[in-house]
């Protein structure tokens, strides 16, 4: 098929995918998705549906949302346990959650192709799909939309990021961070990284997450380090959405001294009496559920 067919042919209607539903009379907050031909479509969920499986073992453990039952509940409340226990142990840990800028928008189709071609290597279903992606992404996708006459009008095209509304930009995007996050854990192998897609969580120490800066040292950390593998796939972070959760007031000050003041504590407690209400209710809940078992 012709390159410019298939340009003409994978173009798509500006479509508003609305989040939830508003009170009446007021505007829904709303997602522009990129509706395309319902034969596109079709074609594009049977490639993926037989590549789910060896995709995910190619892109596990660390990346949760393609092919894992529960990936969200996983990755939530797997988090949730490690930081108590820890909490319990009276161990020095944190929990960076990480947001990347208009990520699905932006990342490169170059590096993800590159990463796909190196997966498909001895699998005829990860083959179909890597040339299934390059097919969809190796011109820019046009979007139209209706214009005040109802007919349409060209929009904008997109040559960065996947193609919205695709299920297969759903395996492009965990296939373009994979190297990022798979070697911050192997430089790093104290970390634990897990993602549902952009939404990226990392848990450590403090001194592996931040580094040694706050001792004098000269190690960024793995949070640093897996930032910059990311950005050499044109992702940037979104720093006003990233979240800090630390065990003790010693990891929080760590992450201080180390530069990453910057760093949002949504549920940090700074009231002393607040604080103690929150512990005696929680001694109260585990009590409770120490007399149900």
């Amino acid at each position: 098929m012709p390159k410019w067919l298939r340009r003409r042919i994978n173009a798509g209607l500006c479509t508003p995918l609305v989040k939830k539903a508003a009170p009446e009379g007021e505007t829904p907050d709303a997602r522009p998705v990129c509706a395309r031909d319902s034969d596109i479509i079709t074609w594009s969920r049977c490639l993926t549906m037989q590549a789910t499986k060896p995709f995910c073992e190619r892109v596990s453990p660390q990346q949760l949302a393609v092919g894992i039952s529960g990936g969200c509940e996983i990755k939530i409340l797997g988090t949730n346990l490690e930081l108590e226990l820890r909490e319990s142990r009276g161990e020095d840990y944190v929990n960076v959650a990480c947001d990347m800028r208009n990520a699905h928008s932006s990342f490169s189709r170059e590096a993800a192709q590159e990463a796909l071609d190196r997966m498909a290597v001895g699998n005829s279903s990860l083959s179909a799909l890597a040339q299934g992606i390059w097919a969809d992404t190796s011109f820019p996708i046009d979007v139209f939309m209706r214009g005040h006459t109802f007919e349409f009008e060209h929009l904008k095209d997109f040559d960065m990021g996947g193609p919205q509304g695709s299920p297969m930009s759903n395996f492009a995007f965990p296939a373009a961070i994979d190297h990022a996050l798979k070697s911050t854990v192997l430089r790093y192998p104290r970390v634990h990284i897990s993602a549902i897609q952009d939404d990226i969580d990392m848990c450590g120490p403090p001194e592996s997450v931040f580094g040694d800066a706050a001792d004098g040292g000269t190690d960024e950390g793995a949070l640093m380090y897996m930032l910059e593998e990311l950005k050499k796939v044109q992702l940037e972070p979104n720093r006003q959405k990233f979240q800090l959760y630390a065990t003790t007031e010693a990891a929080a000050e760590y992450s201080r001294d180390g530069g990453f003041g910057w760093l949002p504590r949504p549920f940090h407690v700074t009231d002393d009496a607040a604080r103690a209400g929150i512990e005696e209710l929680e001694k109260v809940a585990k009590a409770a559920a120490r007399e149900q078992r």
